[in-house]
C-alpha cells in the first residue's frame, strides 16, 4: 500500500480550549463523518493517551520490547496519577509518530487512537484533520 503524505497546519485550537471548550463539553462529542487518510495530524494533538496493561503488552510486544523495556522508555504518569499515558515528543506529538507521519504501532494503537474523532474530538477538530467529512 503506498501513503501520500499530506502536510498540514499541526494546530488549530489551543491545550485550554481542549479542556475547556468554549461551546461547553457537549461540543466533544458532536457527530461527524470520517475517512482516515492516515497523515498523523491526531497524533500531533498534545494531551494523554491514556494506556491499560493490555495495551502495554501489544505496544510492546509489536515493538519487541518487553512490557518494562516499554513502559520505561515509552510511558509516563497521567496527569492525575492513576495511570499510565505515552509520552509526547517536544513539540506534544505522540512519541509513537515516526518523521514520515506514520504511527510505529498502527495495526495495535491504544483503543483511545481508535476512537478519535467518532468517539470523542474537541472544537475546530475539522481544521486540523482533512479526513473530518462535512455533515450534510
Amino acid at each position: 500500500m503506498s501513503l501520500r503524505r499530506i502536510t498540514i497546519p499541526v494546530w488549530c485550537a489551543t491545550k485550554a480550549e481542549h479542556v475547556n471548550p468554549p461551546e461547553g463539553p457537549a461540543a466533544l462529542r458532536r457527530p461527524v463523518r470520517h475517512e482516515c487518510c492516515r497523515c498523523g495530524a491526531c497524533c500531533r494533538w498534545p494531551g494523554p493517551v491514556r494506556l491499560t496493561e493490555a495495551e502495554i503488552d501489544l505496544l510492546a510486544a509489536a515493538m519487541g520490547l518487553t512490557p518494562e523495556q516499554f513502559t520505561s522508555a515509552y510511558t509516563g504518569l497521567t496527569p492525575d496519577r492513576r495511570g499510565l499515558t505515552l509520552m509526547e515528543q517536544a513539540n506534544g506529538a505522540c512519541i509513537l509518530l515516526e518523521d514520515t507521519g506514520e504511527c510505529r504501532v498502527h495495526p495495535v494503537k491504544p483503543q483511545q487512537c481508535r476512537d478519535f474523532p467518532l468517539k470523542w474530538n474537541f472544537p475546530g477538530v475539522e481544521k486540523c484533520c482533512p479526513g473530518i467529512l462535512k455533515m450534510e
